[in-house]
């Protein structure tokens, strides 16, 4: 080595493994008896696989490869990745841990791709070395190649705004108060607050929309069994909204009032709906207040994230409680993703993954990074100020990489606040 010798870096690589990341990454979900493999063989990873397994008592179960040819390095066990694959469909995949030494991004994606979970389950190993051996070894650095949209609202400018990477640019394609965005066959669908449901092609050039003023939109999806239908969230009469797009005609709803058994009746939200997701199945509803306080002081701590059975109608459990304004919902590989705007924290699971010391609201994810929105507070309430010490006040982009637990933060200062990422 040139620039340290072996003992030194030994003794920094040590230091490192002992640190808050690898702890972290070791033992989510509680296991304490996590199953380590490394993803690439060459001289680092074996050297990386030796001291780990010394300093965290943690074995490495063997070294995954795509190519026979490293095998005769390995002295420990050899897995071909189509055997791996394997290994994660016959045991408790959540007992898994990958630490990847390749130089490509798309490795990361092999491995979300069959299974894993991006953000608790894989972790950058050239990233450790990059911060012991400095010019010893040839960290290639990733690069953001994804670009996106993201809808945002402001006294300068509202509208949809395509951010382009990786020069960091972004531009606004549709003027307008639009909320949810939705990838919809060769185009896109948004939500325009109180008018309707946009409908654009790829170039996000106007097709046609289906009229439905006065809803207070905030989410839409796309129903998994059938493309013909959309649920949104119509919130200002907390309600699901389900259409029929070749008929542009309102088909169904689901009453949030009816399933929790309130009797208002007025013309305001009280349980406020603000992100949707389906599975097969259930139906993910945040709320801004479970019991229904939004407009009294009942409502602070009181969202929740609530599971339907969209067959029965009816709340087949609470999935999360006690929450300070929940927002987006965000599934991958059996982890949901959620946002608890009110504390800037982005969840996976029960687990904390990122926080920050704004409002949090947007997520979605490109195979490398995450990305989260950031809007500015409408409203300062003491009990807020009780929570932070400090808030941001910028809207703009966080770019979160789960593999290094580390992030970026771009501001976007025509608007104050976004609404929703859809990632292209």
């Amino acid at each position: 080595m040139n620039k340290k010798n072996t003992i030194l870096v030994e003794t920094d690589l040590k230091r490192i493994i002992k640190g808050n990341n690898i702890a972290h990454f070791m033992n989510t979900y509680g296991q304490s008896e996590a199953d380590c493999y490394i993803f690439g063989i060459n001289k680092t990873s074996l050297e990386f696989g030796r001291i780990f397994s010394y300093v965290t008592h943690h074995s490495v179960i063997g070294y995954i490869g795509k190519s026979k040819a490293a095998e005769e390095l390995v002295k420990i066990k050899f897995i071909p990745l189509n055997e791996f694959n394997g290994i994660i469909n016959s045991e408790n995949r959540k007992n898994i841990r990958v630490i990847v030494f390749t130089e490509s991004d798309e490795d990361y994606k092999i491995l979300v791709g069959i299974g894993l979970n991006p953000f608790t389950q894989i972790f950058d190993g050239y990233y450790i070395y990059s911060k012991v051996l400095e010019e010893d070894i040839d960290v290639t650095l990733h690069k953001y190649n994804k670009n996106f949209y993201f809808s945002g609202y402001g006294s300068k400018q509202e509208g949809i705004y395509k951010f382009s990477r990786p020069d960091n640019t972004y531009q606004v394609v549709r003027k307008g108060d639009y909320r949810g965005l939705t990838k919809y066959k060769n185009g896109y669908i948004a939500l325009e607050n109180n008018n309707g449901i946009d409908f654009f092609d790829e170039a996000f050039s106007f097709n046609f929309s289906i009229e439905a003023p006065d809803l207070d939109f905030h989410d839409i999806i796309i129903h998994p069994q059938d493309d013909n239908i959309i649920i949104t969230s119509e919130t200002r009469y907390d309600r699901l909204g389900i259409y029929e797009i070749h008929s542009g005609k309102k088909i169904d709803q689901i009453e949030i009032r009816s399933i929790f058994k309130s009797n208002y009746d007025d013309f305001v939200d009280h349980f406020h709906i603000n992100d949707i997701v389906i599975n097969d199945k259930y139906l993910y509803v945040s709320l801004m207040s479970i019991n229904g306080g939004l407009n009294s002081i009942s409502w602070f701590n009181d969202g929740a994230i609530l599971e339907i059975d969209m067959n029965k109608n009816k709340i087949n459990r609470v999935l999360k409680k006690d929450m300070l304004f929940p927002h987006t919902i965000f599934c991958l590989n059996e982890c949901m993703l959620y946002c608890e705007t009110g504390n800037g924290r982005v969840f996976c699971d029960s687990q904390i993954l990122c926080e920050y010391n704004g409002l949090l609201r947007g997520l979605d994810f490109d195979g490398y990074t995450l990305y989260i929105g950031q809007s500015s507070p409408r409203h300062i309430t003491k009990e807020l100020f009780a929570l932070k010490k400090t808030i941001l006040f910028n809207a703009g982009i966080y770019f979160y990489e789960p593999y290094t637990k580390s992030s970026q933060f771009y501001p976007i200062r025509e608007v104050e606040e976004i609404y929703d990422i859809l990632v292209i």
